[in-house]
């Protein structure tokens, strides 16, 4: 990402950012895409697995984790990848 601007505030015109989603949900994801475009944020990798949520967002070193947790997600699983991740 060298040379790409990599500020999440600012003017509207000017926002850029890296996500990463984490979705079992390959029709969610594809909703996800344009909208996160059109806020220009670039969907950098995307997995349907919660435990590789950290693995990527440390990689990416992305701006904005899109998590899908679902019902069958454990709160403390979910809340020490997080933490991992940031």
């Amino acid at each position: 990402w060298e040379g790409t601007s990599r500020t999440m505030r600012g003017e509207t015109n000017n926002v850029t950012g890296h996500a990463v989603i984490i979705d079992s949900s390959p029709l969610r994801v594809q909703l996800y895409r344009p909208l996160l475009a059109q806020r220009g944020i670039d969907v950098v990798a995307v997995s349907p697995s919660l435990e590789r949520a950290a693995d990527l967002a440390e990689v990416s070193d992305c701006d904005l984790l899109v998590v899908d947790a679902g019902e069958q997600a454990d709160s403390g699983v979910l809340y020490r990848l997080l933490r991992r991740a940031r």
